[in-house]
């Protein structure tokens, strides 16, 4: 896998490992796979705590920088906490 917020949130929650790591979510990674992209991912749960899917913003890297990313975190951690609420899970970090 690469290096990509997403990539990282399926590797870093993947359910074979033995413990969840602590992390500081979301992930935000830019240039990874093109070098004007720029991403933020967090995990979705389900019942029992399994990593169901991941949910991200994606966007120009001019535009959703590392500043930018730190204003909105607070709403995508919301999303995914609610979504994980929705499907039986709840946010394990």
């Amino acid at each position: 896998m690469d290096k990509s917020s997403i990539a990282q949130v399926l590797e870093k929650f993947d359910p074979a490992r033995s413990k969840p790591p602590k992390v500081d979510l979301p992930i935000y990674s830019s240039g990874v796979t093109a070098p004007h992209v720029a991403s933020m991912a967090m995990p979705v749960f389900g019942a029992g705590g399994r990593l169901l899917r991941a949910i991200a913003i994606t966007g120009p890297a001019s535009r959703l920088t590392r500043k930018r990313a730190d204003e909105v975190r607070k709403a995508l951690r919301d999303e995914a906490e609610a979504l994980s609420t929705a499907l039986g899970g709840a946010l394990q970090t």
